[in-house]
């Protein structure tokens, strides 16, 4: 299973981006990178918001690459099954290697861009670089590619055969975007507005991260990991439950 997994992840870098005759695969991670920074530059130029807690790029920073993590790897995850029906004809080959490989090479890409974002903001910035709690950072982002695969399981399994109902799981992603407070702090809305966004289970984990990653950040009493946790780990078992029930046919055989 490691070795048909890295295969997959080989492979999937070979099409995606082994054909660009200038930068290889140097594009892997600078193509999303350029993206994100884009981002970053127009909304800190707009909002041109100062947060009293830290650098508003570097709270940027913090919510969305790992949502942008989290939402490359659900929609990969969709749409991993149509890219690759060809491999299926190979009995070692399941889909479930297909969504793994592809969870596993977004997480390591998005987890790259935010070093690297990090470090250079902090750098121009003169901030520390270095998180309060480096373990809860790193189980947060293990939490964002947890939480991804496991819906993105999902989403593959109810969608199959599904296009209108694909295209409608792809575009949810984005609601996860404005209800995960990556562009604004949760501490300006009012608490009875934050226990809405509170139902996302994404929130919990991104706020986890900031908390942790400066101990100035202040923590917000509806935030709770354990929530998080348990949503996750009960749509895991129900998205494998389906998987196992329905393997043959998504693999077409």
């Amino acid at each position: 299973m490691k070795n048909i997994i890295l295969a997959l992840i080989l492979r999937e870098l070979k099409t995606r981006f082994g054909k660009n005759p200038t930068l290889g695969y140097v594009w892997v991670i600078v193509e999303p990178m350029l993206h994100i920074l884009c981002l970053l530059v127009f909304l800190s130029y707009i909002r041109n918001r100062v947060l009293p807690q830290l650098p508003y790029s570097l709270f940027l920073i913090m919510g969305m690459v790992p949502y942008f993590m989290f939402r490359n790897i659900v929609t990969n995850i969709i749409n991993g099954i149509d890219a690759n029906k060809s491999l299926f004809v190979y009995k070692p080959v399941k889909p479930i290697h297909v969504f793994l490989a592809r969870a596993i090479l977004e997480g390591m890409i998005y987890f790259v861009i935010f070093i690297l974002l990090m470090s250079f903001f902090c750098f121009i910035l003169d901030y520390n670089f270095i998180p309060n709690n480096f373990l809860m950072v790193i189980f947060s982002f293990f939490l964002v590619i947890l939480f991804a695969f496991t819906l993105g399981l999902f989403m593959a399994i109810i969608s199959f055969n599904r296009p209108s109902l694909k295209m409608l799981c792809t575009a949810l992603t984005g609601v996860f975007y404005f209800a995960s407070a990556t562009i604004f702090p949760l501490w300006i809305l009012p608490i009875q507005y934050a226990k809405y966004m509170a139902i996302n289970p994404l929130l919990h984990i991104i706020e986890t991260l900031k908390e942790n990653y400066y101990v100035q950040y202040p923590v917000i009493s509806v935030v709770n990991l354990s929530y998080s946790l348990m949503f996750i780990l009960v749509l895991l078992f129900f998205s494998l439950a389906m998987y196992y029930h329905k393997r043959l046919q998504l693999a077409g055989q």
